[in-house]
């Protein structure tokens, strides 16, 4: 029944059903080498240099990171800097009303951000409510909030072909600004571009 079912199916690509068939063979192109690159990037994970962030006076400075590993200690003391990861949990709103975690990391404050897949990040507003609840020292409104956003160059990482790493460098330039996804405005924030070679 099977083969016979699959037979009829086949016959209809020649007449139209190649076209869903490519479209979704070119979705999951995409989303592997999406996949493949981010996983290129783990490796070659950037770290920030003391001369890519512009001290000022007053004011705090909150780092999104993906660990506390890149942001050194020079780069991000532990009075007025803060490190913190954002992630999307598996369910579709996270049950803990914080939705942080708040720890310290190498003598550091580090918060461990989570939110469910239907719901939209507020940062300064986690910021807020965490502030209030364990007393940071933090003043949202004012921080300087930095984010990190790699620039691709070719190079000699042999983990992707090259037209898959020219495909990684095109999506990467336009992925959404994590300032957007995160309602940051846009005035406190500081964006500091390492250049990854791939």
């Amino acid at each position: 029944v099977d083969v016979a079912f699959f037979a009829s199916i086949v016959r209809k690509v020649a007449s139209g059903g190649w076209i869903p068939l490519s479209i979704a063979a070119l979705l999951v192109l995409v989303m592997g080498v999406w996949r493949r690159g981010r996983q290129l990037v783990e490796r070659h994970r950037p770290v920030i240099r003391v001369e890519d962030v512009h001290r000022h006076d007053g004011g705090s400075f909150v780092f999104l990171v993906r660990d506390a590993s890149q942001v050194p200690a020079s780069v991000a003391p532990a009075d007025h800097s803060f490190l913190l990861h954002v992630s999307q949990c598996h369910r579709p709103y996270e049950c803990s009303s914080s939705h942080g975690e708040v720890r310290e990391v190498a003598g550091r404050v580090y918060i461990d951000a989570c939110f469910g897949f239907m719901e939209t990040p507020d940062v300064p507003e986690l910021l807020t409510r965490l502030d209030e609840d364990h007393g940071l020292g933090i003043e949202p409104r004012t921080a300087t909030y930095v984010l990190i956003h790699e620039t691709f160059e070719p190079g000699n990482d042999r983990g992707m072909p090259r037209w898959a790493k020219w495909l990684f460098r095109k999506l990467s330039r336009r992925a959404a600004r994590v300032s957007q996804m995160f309602r940051i405005p846009e005035d406190q924030v500081l964006v500091v571009e390492p250049i990854l070679q791939l």
